[in-house]
């Protein structure tokens, strides 16, 4: 079964790397299933993983899922530097910020503590 999260309030615009793996599927006549499935991303829910990214839900994979989605897309040819354009700019402490929103949408309080 999908796991149930939380929709966007407002839609999100796609990143560069959503809209590649989106051409790349649908040039290759694949699901998002068989896409993450290819890649091995997203575990039990390889469609979620693309589906977010294809989305704009999520903006910057994991710089593992982003290593093994690129050795996909690059089986067509070299990839222009797009996806290693999304890892770089995911700093780390936006990339916590945007994680504490996503668990408190969840209904969880999650608050960050500077460290002095």
């Amino acid at each position: 079964m999908t796991p149930i999260r939380p929709q966007p309030p407002l839609m999100r615009t796609p990143s560069e790397l959503g809209v590649k793996i989106r051409a790349y599927r649908e040039r290759h006549g694949l699901t998002q299933k068989e896409f993450g499935q290819r890649a091995g991303v997203g575990g039990a829910y390889p469609h979620v993983t693309i589906s977010d990214l294809e989305t704009g839900y999520v903006q910057r994979p994991h710089p593992r899922s982003l290593s093994k989605i690129r050795q996909v897309l690059e089986a067509d040819g070299p990839v222009n530097d797009a996806t290693q354009s999304v890892e770089e700019a995911a700093p780390p402490a936006e990339r916590l910020a945007e994680l504490v929103r996503e668990i408190n949408a969840l209904g969880f309080a999650v608050t960050l503590t500077p460290v002095k």
